[in-house]
């Protein structure tokens, strides 16, 4: 490898025409290029080509940021893995990062998520230090400047624009060149020549984006996907205890207290899910601590619900014993009034009865005393 051959990684999200820009580069069909929103490119390839002055010019495809045969992660992944080869494979580094963003297009938020997330694996800096923007789909720039929409020159109408392109723009220090992948041999050789020339330029400043610095800019990514990943927990974890709250409050309405024993031991269980969650995340930021203590919240107020749960339980099935047997007391002392009503009249009766005797035989007596009276009046 001599130290004047170029190398350059093409960067961009799906369908922005990196591997027909690689192509115009080389100057053949190196690599696979068709029509589709999945990336064509699903690992790193590398193609190099001989430039006029003799040096070799090796330039790198990657996968598209954001292909969407699988999940977001899924997606990252492949890209990361594709990014990694590419730098260990090349340890001596890249003269430039080239980023392939499709004339015509509005600047979306998606092409903005793409540069953050291009900082995010690349570093902050490398816009600056190492990018050049590549802009394909030329053909509807002249198209656009032969009806008349555009006047001037591909740079006068870059320094026109505004909003997030401008902001690239001034960022990649104006490194912005217009390609025309279905242009004429003459065309592609000169966009290759005003691209060596950029690189050119940036070779002065004797830098390389390297394995180094790539594994510093994972580093940081790794902080960043913590942070996010973190962040993403946390909404999740106040959602969730939003949730339980409210379906606590809900469950204290029920006038039934099993039901209500049942159902706050389940959102017990939703709680313990969610401080295992918490727990089992191995770095344990501030955030995380502080996510502890409001899930700690919820389960201390749970508990709180549960053990009123037992007391309010407990006193019900007191209440019920005794009363059970103030009843079965009730039922013993009326079955005593009963037996006491019952001796009462009976005692009542004999009285009667001895009444009756005794006013019989005092009646007789009495008659009996009358009569012998009389008789003695009348001298019998």
């Amino acid at each position: 490898m001599s130290a004047s051959d170029l190398d350059i990684m093409l960067l961009g999200k799906t369908g922005a025409g990196k591997s027909k820009t690689g192509n115009a580069i080389l100057d053949r069909n190196a690599f696979s290029s068709v029509a589709t929103m999945e990336s064509v490119t699903i690992k790193s390839q590398k193609e190099l080509t001989v430039l006029e002055d003799g040096r070799k010019l090796r330039v790198v495809d990657t996968p598209g940021v954001g292909d969407t045969r699988g999940t977001e992660k899924e997606g990252e992944k492949l890209f990361m893995n594709a990014i990694n080869e590419a730098i260990v494979s090349n340890p001596a580094g890249y003269h430039a990062l080239v980023i392939v963003l499709r004339f015509g297009s509005r600047f979306t938020q998606e092409d903005i998520n793409t540069m953050q997330y291009l900082k995010k694996v690349f570093g902050d800096s490398f816009i600056k230090k190492y990018c050049i923007v590549v802009m394909s789909w030329g053909d509807q720039f002249k198209n656009s400047q032969e009806d008349g929409d555009i006047t001037g020159t591909f740079m006068d109408w870059c320094r026109q624009q505004r909003g997030h392109f401008r902001t690239i723009f001034q960022e990649v220090q104006e490194r912005v060149i217009l390609f025309n992948n279905r242009g004429s041999p003459e065309e592609k050789a000169q966009q290759r020549k005003e691209l060596v020339a950029m690189v050119d330029r940036l070779m002065l400043g004797g830098r390389r984006y390297t394995d180094a610095k790539f594994e510093k800019a994972k580093k940081e990514m790794a902080k960043l996907i913590l942070e996010k990943k973190i962040s993403e927990m946390a909404e999740e974890v106040q959602e969730e205890t939003s949730l339980i709250l409210y379906e606590k409050d809900r469950i204290k309405a029920n006038p039934n207290i099993g039901e209500q024993m049942y159902a706050m031991k389940a959102l017990m269980d939703r709680v313990r899910s969610l401080t295992d969650k918490i727990d089992q995340e191995k770095t344990q930021t501030i955030a995380l601590v502080k996510l502890r203590s409001v899930v700690s919240e919820a389960q201390h107020q749970i508990e709180q619900e549960i053990t009123a749960l037992r007391l309010k339980r407990d006193l019900e099935e007191k209440r019920r014993e005794d009363n059970a047997e103030a009843a079965l007391r009730m039922k013993e002392m009326q079955i005593e009034l009963e037996r006491i009503k019952m001796e009462a009249k009976q005692g009542t009766d004999e009285l009667n009865r001895i009444y009756q005797v005794v006013r019989d035989e005092n009646n007789r007596s009495w008659a009996t005393t009358i009569w012998d009276t009389v008789k003695s009046w009348f001298g019998y």
